[in-house]
C-alpha cells in the first residue's frame, strides 16, 4: 500500500498492469501462430487498442487521485468534474491510440514481410502497452495548463491526420477540412469525435488558466473582469469547436458554418484581446501575439484576393498558428516557482527522498527491462525469419 501511495509506485503499478493486459489481449485476440507488425490481425492493432483502453483507464484513475484534494476539484460541480475527466481521458487515450498506430505502421514499412511468432508478439505488445500506461499516469498526475494545451494540440493534429489518411474522398483537400466530417465513414466519425473532444478539453483549459491567473488577482495586478472575459472567450471557442463536430456539413451547412465562423472569429479576438486585457503578462508574449496575428492576416490575403492558397491550406495553417499561440499563452500565464533558501533537511525527509530515488530507479529498471524484452523479441523474430 505504501508503494501505491507514491507517484512512482502508481506509475510502476500501471506499467505492470498494462504489460499484463497487453500480453493477455495479444494471446486472446490473435491466437494465430504468427502475426505481422501492422495491418489486419497484427500486433500493432492489439497494442494500439490496448494502449488506448488500458492507458485511458489508468489515466482516469490517476487524474482523480491526484486532483480530488485540490481547490479546483472542490470548487467545481459533479457535472463539470465528469466533463473534465471525460474529455481528458478521451484525449489521452486518443493520443496513445494514434501514436502507437503510427509507430507500428512505420515499423511495418521498415521491416517488410516480417511475421512475429506468438512469444515475440506477446512480448512486444506487453512492452508497448506497459510503457504507455506508465507515461499516461505520469501525465495525469502532473497536469498543468501548458501540458494540457500541448496534449490538446497533439490530439487534434493526430486525429485530423488519421482522418486524412483514411478519407474515402481522396480529393477532400480541394474543398476544406469540413469535408472530412461528411458521411458515415470511419474517417468522418474519427474527425468529428476528435473535434468534439478537443472542444471539451479547451473548456477545461479555460478553468486551468483561470486558476493560474488567481495569484495575479490577489496581488491586484489584474482586473477580475479581464480574467472573466478571457475565460468566457475560451469557453465560447471550445463550445463552438464542439458544435463543429456535433453538426457536420452533411447534417446542416448553415449551422456548421455558423459554428466554424464563430470559432475563427473567437480565436481572432483572443489573439488580439488577451495581451490587452492581461497587460501583466510578459512583453514577449505581446510581441508573439502581434506576429501570429500578422501571419493570419497574410494567410488570409493569400487566400483572398490573391488566390494563392485554397481554403484547406488557410484552415491548416490557421489551426497550427492558433494552437501554437495557445501553448505560448499557457506558458506566459503559468506561475513561476519562487526561489527559496533551503533549510537543513530532517533525517526522515532525507530517508524518504532516498527511498523515492530507489523506487524511481526500480521503475526505470522495470521499464528498461520491458523495452529490452520487446527489442530482444523483435531481433529474435528477425533472426528466425532470416534462417527460413
Amino acid at each position: 500500500m505504501h508503494v501505491i501511495a507514491t507517484r512512482e509506485g502508481r506509475g510502476l503499478l500501471a506499467a505492470i498492469l498494462g504489460a499484463v493486459g497487453g500480453a493477455i489481449a495479444e494471446t486472446l485476440v490473435f491466437p494465430a501462430p504468427r502475426a505481422p507488425l501492422w495491418g489486419e490481425s497484427s500486433v500493432g492493432v492489439v497494442a494500439a487498442l490496448s494502449s488506448a483502453v488500458l492507458g485511458g483507464a489508468v489515466f482516469a484513475a490517476a487524474y482523480v487521485l491526484a486532483n480530488r484534494g485540490t481547490v479546483r476539484w472542490r470548487l467545481r460541480g459533479r457535472l463539470r468534474r465528469i466533463l473534465d475527466l471525460t474529455g481528458l481521458t478521451f484525449t489521452a487515450a486518443g493520443v496513445a491510440l494514434l501514436l502507437v498506430s503510427s509507430v507500428y505502421a512505420v515499423l511495418q514499412l521498415a521491416f517488410r514481410d516480417l511475421d512475429l511468432d506468438r512469444a515475440s508478439a506477446t512480448a512486444i505488445a506487453a512492452a508497448t502497452v506497459g510503457a504507455f500506461c506508465y507515461a499516461l499516469v505520469a501525465l495525469a498526475e502532473e497536469i498543468t495548463s501548458t501540458r494540457l494545451a500541448t496534449l490538446l494540440g497533439l490530439f487534434l493534429i493526430a486525429g485530423t491526420f488519421g482522418a486524412m489518411l483514411n478519407a474515402d474522398d481522396p480529393s477532400w483537400w480541394q474543398h476544406n477540412f469540413s469535408t472530412l466530417g461528411m458521411g458515415g465513414a470511419s474517417s468522418a466519425s474519427l474527425f468529428n469525435l476528435t473535434v468534439i473532444v478537443a472542444g471539451l478539453v479547451l473548456v477545461t483549459l479555460a478553468d486551468y488558466l483561470t486558476i493560474d491567473l488567481r495569484p495575479r488577482l490577489r496581488q491586484a495586478t489584474l482586473r477580475r473582469r479581464s480574467v472573466l472575459v478571457v475565460r468566457v472567450l475560451l469557453v465560447a471557442v471550445g463550445l463552438c469547436l464542439v458544435g463543429v463536430g456535433v453538426v457536420p456539413v452533411s447534417v446542416s451547412v448553415a449551422a456548421h458554418n455558423a459554428f466554424a465562423y464563430t470559432l475563427l472569429a473567437g480565436f481572432g479576438v483572443l489573439i488580439v484581446a488577451v495581451p490587452i486585457l492581461l497587460d501583466d503578462l510578459s512583453p514577449s508574449f505581446g510581441t508573439t501575439s502581434i506576429v501570429f496575428a500578422g501571419i493570419l492576416v497574410v494567410v488570409a490575403l493569400l487566400f483572398w484576393p490573391i488566390g494563392y492558397f485554397n481554403l484547406t491550406a488557410v484552415e491548416f495553417i490557421a489551426v497550427l498558428v492558433v494552437f501554437t499561440w495557445v501553448i505560448a499563452f499557457t506558458r506566459s500565464v503559468q506561475p513561476r516557482p519562487r526561489r527559496v533558501v533551503s533549510a537543513p533537511e530532517r533525517p526522515d525527509a532525507v530517508a524518504g527522498r532516498q527511498e523515492r530515488r530507489m523506487l524511481g530507479a526500480g521503475v526505470g529498471a522495470g521499464l528498461a527491462f520491458a523495452a529490452g524484452a520487446g527489442l530482444a523479441a523483435l531481433v529474435a523474430a528477425l533472426l528466425a525469419r532470416r534462417r527460413q
